[in-house]
């Protein structure tokens, strides 16, 4: 990376390739909280025996704020 792609704070300027835009696309405290508390379907995966995966999906939810589901 040249000097001239690199701004005062020596971060990669956003016209260059690869530029990390993690931080301009991050959700906020309240953001996440919202997404999590919507109905959501998440995939629990387990080994077997005989090395093959078994695959489930699964609903959640929240207790005091920790993630919970129900077997």
């Amino acid at each position: 990376m040249t000097q001239e792609n690199l701004d005062a704070t020596n971060n990669p300027t956003p016209f260059g390739k690869g530029v990390k835009q993690r931080d301009l696309i991050k959700m906020t405290p309240e953001e996440i909280e919202a997404f999590l508390s919507e109905w959501h379907t998440m995939n629990i995966a387990t080994i077997n025996h005989d090395n093959t995966i078994h695959l489930v999906a699964m609903w959640y939810g929240f207790i005091e704020g920790c993630p919970a589901l129900e077997t």
